[in-house]
Formats: C-alpha cells, sequence, structure tokens
C-alpha cells in the first residue's frame, strides 16, 4: 500500500501543487500611487491602464476583431496605434491615428502565416520610444509572445494591458512551466495593478486551487510607480462584465484577494456587486427587447426600452446609439406627418447625444427650413 510507486504519486502531485501555488502568487495585484483609467467600451474589449499616459506614447494592439473601441479612444487622444490581427481583412471604422497590418504575434516569426515577433513590428515599422504601450488579446499566443520576447524588447512599453488564457490548462506540467516563465519575466520589470476575470468563461480547479480560466491584466513599469500591497476588492468600479447577460465575478480568492480582508467588507463588497450586476442583466434584456421592436419597426416600443434601459445604466454605449437611430427615424416619420417641432425635438436630442453626426445635422437643416416656410403651428 506504501511502496515507492505510491510515494512518487504522492511526491509528483507535491510538486505540481507547490508550483501551481508559485504561480499564482505571481498574480498578486498591488495597489500604486497612479490614478486608473478604463479606456474603450465598457464591457468586453476595454482595458484598464494607468492615469498616465501622453500622446506621445506608441500603441501596439494584438487582436482585434471587430471590436476596436479601446484602439479609438486611444487614437482619439492622440496616440498613434499600430494595430495587428491576421484573422481580419481591415478595420470596421478609420482614423487618422490607425495603422493597421493583417499580422499576428508569435514568440517566433512565421511570415508564411503572417505571424511575426512583437521586435519584428518594431523594427520593421520603425517604432521608436521607451514608454510603448502594449494592448493584447491572441487567444492564448501571448504565452510565447512574451515569454521568448528579449528583455530589452520587453522593457520598452511601460504599461501592458493583456488578457491571458488557458489557466486551467495549467494541469498540464509543460504548460505550467510556460506560464510560470512568461509571469516570472514580466514581474521582473512590471507590477501588476488592475487584474479583472472574464466571465465568458469558467472558473476550474487545479492541484486544489480555483483558477479563472481568463483573466485580464494590468501592468506598470515597476520603476515608475510607488507600489503597496494591495487593499482593493475587484471587480472595482471601473469594471464591467464581458458577458453582459451573466454575474460578473467576484475575485475573493487568493491571490486577489486582499490579505486581512474581514469576512464583512468581503461580503458588502460581493452584495453590492450582485446589486450592480442584476442592474446589468437587467439593462441588457432591456436592450435586446429594443432590438426586437427596431427590427419590427415598433418604434415607440422601441425607444421605451432603450429610456428603461439606459436610466438603469446610464451612458450605456450602445443603447445610446441604438436611441439616437429611433430618434432619427421617428423624426423622419414625423416630418412626413406635418409635425415639424416634434420631428425637430426628436432630432435636436440625438444631436444631444451624438454631436456633430453629419446625417442628423442634414435632417434637422431640412426641417428646420421646412418650419420656416410654413405657417406657425
Amino acid at each position: 500500500m506504501n511502496g515507492p510507486g505510491r510515494r512518487a504519486r504522492g511526491s509528483a502531485s507535491m510538486r505540481i501543487e507547490t508550483t501551481v501555488y508559485e504561480v499564482l502568487k505571481m498574480l498578486r495585484p498591488y495597489d500604486i500611487d497612479i490614478g486608473k483609467a478604463r479606456i474603450g467600451s465598457l464591457y468586453d474589449g476595454g482595458y484598464i491602464l494607468a492615469a498616465n499616459t501622453t500622446p506621445d506614447q506608441v500603441v501596439l494592439s494584438y487582436g482585434l476583431g471587430g471590436e476596436i473601441s479601446f484602439d479609438t479612444e486611444m487614437a482619439a487622444k492622440g496616440h498613434p496605434c499600430y494595430m495587428f490581427d491576421h484573422t481580419i481583412g481591415g478595420l470596421p471604422a478609420s482614423h487618422p491615428n490607425f495603422h493597421f497590418h493583417p499580422e499576428g504575434v508569435a514568440g517566433a516569426t512565421d511570415a508564411a502565416n503572417s505571424l511575426f515577433t512583437v521586435e519584428d513590428h518594431l523594427d520593421r515599422f520603425s517604432i521608436s520610444g521607451d514608454r510603448l504601450i502594449l494592448k493584447m488579446d491572441v487567444e492564448g499566443a501571448e504565452w510565447e509572445a512574451i515569454r521568448l520576447m528579449p528583455d530589452q524588447v520587453l522593457s520598452r512599453f511601460e504599461q501592458i494591458a493583456i488578457e491571458v488564457h488557458h489557466f486551467g490548462r495549467m494541469r498540464d506540467p509543460a504548460f505550467l512551466g510556460k506560464v510560470a516563465a512568461t509571469l516570472e519575466k514580466v514581474n521582473r520589470h512590471f507590477t501588476l495593478f488592475h487584474v479583472h476575470a472574464n466571465n465568458n468563461n469558467t472558473m476550474e480547479v487545479v492541484s486544489g486551487y480555483p483558477i479563472y480560466n481568463l483573466l485580464e491584466l494590468s501592468y506598470i513599469k515597476t520603476d515608475v510607480v510607488k507600489r503597496m500591497p494591495s487593499r482593493t476588492l475587484y471587480p472595482t468600479e471601473l469594471d464591467y462584465p464581458n458577458e453582459q447577460d451573466r454575474d460578473d465575478y467576484v475575485l475573493s480568492v487568493f491571490p486577489f484577494r486582499p490579505e486581512g480582508l474581514g469576512e464583512a467588507e468581503h461580503d458588502a463588497h460581493a452584495r453590492r456587486f450582485k446589486i450592480r450586476n442584476d442592474a446589468i442583466i437587467q439593462a441588457t434584456l432591456l436592450y435586446k427587447d429594443a432590438l426586437k421592436h427596431l427590427e419590427g419597426s415598433r418604434l415607440d416600443e422601441a425607444e421605451a426600452c432603450l429610456r428603461d434601459c439606459l436610466r438603469g445604466q446610464p451612458g450605456r454605449h450602445e443603447a445610446l446609439l441604438a436611441l439616437v437611430n429611433v430618434l432619427n427615424r421617428k423624426a423622419i416619420e414625423l416630418y412626413n406627418a406635418g409635425r415639424l417641432s416634434d420631428a425637430a425635438a426628436a432630432l435636436r436630442e440625438a444631436l444631444g447625444i451624438m454631436p456633430g453626426n453629419p446625417e442628423l445635422g442634414r435632417n434637422l437643416e431640412v426641417v428646420v427650413a421646412a418650419q420656416a416656410a410654413s405657417p406657425a403651428r
């Protein structure tokens, strides 16, 4: 019963468990002496940066799909954005600061498959500076891309916002070693100052430790901040669920839970975010109902759902855009019905949401001209 084979299996299990613990310790966040800002979408596609960015910092953004809200906001702030994704042929929008290339990232260049290292991209596109910003969401390719990146290249970045994948695979010793080497390398240069678990995936248990499969991590160069042991409860007010129709994860486990945190404090935080999550889910259901009404051209019903959605969640971007669409379509109907004052009011409200929109501006000019040419009503 207690022969050599049994002891060997127990010994190997203990080594793996210890290593998982050591890897998790590398994910302990710190508080820093710089504020934070959310850039991009409130939901999937938005990232947290330290609020010390300046427009001269070049952004390298890997992994886009159709979600470029982070890049759009950074470009609007004046940052040149070099954007890479070999799975798409182009971007859904343009900006003078966008520089798109249909190429992916990897630990080693494979030009035949349009995969290149970060170092290659810096060299080929003559990207200079030592306060660069790296954004990366590349479905698992991040581990090799960063692990094999030379230290002198990695150290040119001042901030990194990255989604890291597949933590459940740490049962595999080879993958566990890759994760450990990557995190150890990053931690030599950077401080982890914000963490959020993507709720578009599951939690697993690896060697007895609860593991979130997808994490969004924000790092800043250690030598530009003062860092302190974390007293931050995650998620924070800057965080929102990636999937809006399900609860966000409350990071109540090691290594994210602050040491010495009392149960009462943790429970109050969890209850507060449960209330907020419920509001987000309800707003999401209202938004989806609004889209169904829009498909059926039931504009009054769509408007009512969108206004209820925005009362529960003010500033929700896609709901605001949908409301602009509804107001514009209603304005056209009101204009055709001769209700010019109501049409103008709808268009002015839409322009208040989306100032400078050329279509709304043209439509309002037509309505105002019609009002001027018509007898007072």
